[in-house]
């Protein structure tokens, strides 16, 4: 009897030693499983990271192209407006010629008064040196291209004003400073208005003066008539 128990003890060890080999095993195998999931994880933490990373650089590629799209289209309507206007040009000197041509046998002050305006006339001529009486058949190669050069590139020297009485903007004024700009009422003078060249106000030719003159007036009007 007792060396059953014996026995039995013995087995009982035994089995006890191999289910402490098995809860390591089993226990290492949960560790390099945790380990490789710990891999993993880091692993589509960095594919995150990477697609993240290509997701903008994708990002910014198509707005790169979409950059480049429009300045293609712009690149393109240039060159489109530059073509019309070589044509243009080529029409103007296939004009200019088709009217030298008609008036070869007349004096060139007259073959050409068509293309220019009648007091520029004398004054075109006798810089590129061709006598107004010369008929328009015996210009020579070199005089042609003195006035062609003249037509595309002509020189103006500024010798001076013409007078008050021609001027077209007057600069100087009540200073904006001292001008609310929602109203063009004073700032120093309750109920005083301005408007256009009264103030200090002056713009490069070409209606910008004429808009400020009809903006600043058309407000100080409805100010004076909210009042």
């Amino acid at each position: 009897m007792s060396e059953t128990l014996r026995d039995l003890v013995v087995s009982l060890s035994l089995n006890s030693d191999n289910f402490a080999r098995n809860i390591r095993s089993v226990q290492k195998q949960i560790q390099e499983a945790q380990s490789a999931f710990k891999l993993a994880s880091a692993g589509v933490q960095d594919f995150e990271k990477t697609a993240a990373g290509l997701s903008t650089k994708l990002d910014t590629l198509k707005r790169t192209m979409s950059l480049q799209k429009d300045a293609v289209g712009q690149y393109g309507r240039a060159l489109q407006q530059a073509s019309d206007k070589l044509q243009e040009c080529y029409a103007r000197q296939g004009e200019y010629a088709r009217r030298l041509e008609e008036a070869k046998n007349r004096q060139v002050i007259h073959g050409i008064e068509k293309l220019y305006p009648s007091k520029f006339l004398p004054i075109i001529l006798k810089l590129a040196k061709i006598p107004a009486e010369k008929r328009v058949n015996e210009v020579t190669k070199e005089e042609r291209q003195r006035l062609v050069d003249l037509t595309k590139k002509f020189p103006v020297t500024l010798t001076g004003l013409r007078g008050f009485s021609e001027a077209i903007i007057t600069k100087g004024g009540v200073s904006v400073k001292e001008v609310n700009p929602s109203t063009m009422e004073s700032k120093l003078t309750k109920h005083l208005y301005f408007a256009g060249e009264v103030l200090d106000l002056d713009a490069f030719t070409g209606g910008f003066n004429l808009q400020i003159a009809w903006s600043t007036g058309y407000l100080a009007g409805s100010s004076i008539g909210n009042e």
